[in-house]
């Protein structure tokens, strides 16, 4: 039975749950709407905008681990206001002549997120509290397909708009 433990351990490493391409785009859209959220930061310096930091998302999330189903509809119900939020900032930039420098999340991205949900190689609870770390975490650095100037630690609390040029 010990053996039957460790190998199981084994057959996978946690970088195949952090290192999914869907699992970094959520993880940076639940850091948009609660680390960063807020505040943006243009050519004549930073602004407050109206908008909605998302409280409470760690609790709802974290109080919903150990479903997969009940994780699943919280989750969607998060980003489905997260993308409500970017349109709307969206047209309050746009006609401004500015454009929104914050993750999108897609269809894949939720996908390929929902394949490590499917994997019975994880639970649902590890891959859900991983999320929640990295979605709370200051991120060093941006991912290869965000936009430029997205957000990161050395930004501060301020998300990035830019002039359309």
């Amino acid at each position: 039975m010990t053996q039957s433990f460790d190998k199981t351990d084994q057959d996978w490493s946690t970088t195949e749950i952090t290192q999914n391409s869907g699992f970094r785009r959520i993880a940076r859209a639940i850091n948009s709407a609660t680390v960063y959220a807020g505040k943006i930061k243009t050519k004549e310096g930073s602004i407050e905008l109206d908008w909605q930091r998302t409280y409470g998302l760690a609790q709802r999330l974290g109080n919903n681990t150990g479903s997969k189903k009940d994780f699943i509809t919280e989750l969607t119900a998060f980003l489905t206001n997260y993308e409500s939020e970017n349109l709307r900032i969206t047209e309050q930039l746009l006609k401004d002549g500015k454009n929104l420098r914050r993750v999108w999340v897609t269809n894949d991205d939720i996908e390929e997120f929902l394949k490590l949900l499917d994997d019975k190689r994880f639970s649902c609870g590890l891959v859900a509290n991983l999320l929640l770390a990295y979605g709370y975490a200051k991120w060093k650095k941006p991912l290869k397909d965000e936009p430029p100037g997205a957000i990161t630690e050395d930004d501060g609390d301020q998300a990035n708009t830019s002039d359309n040029e």
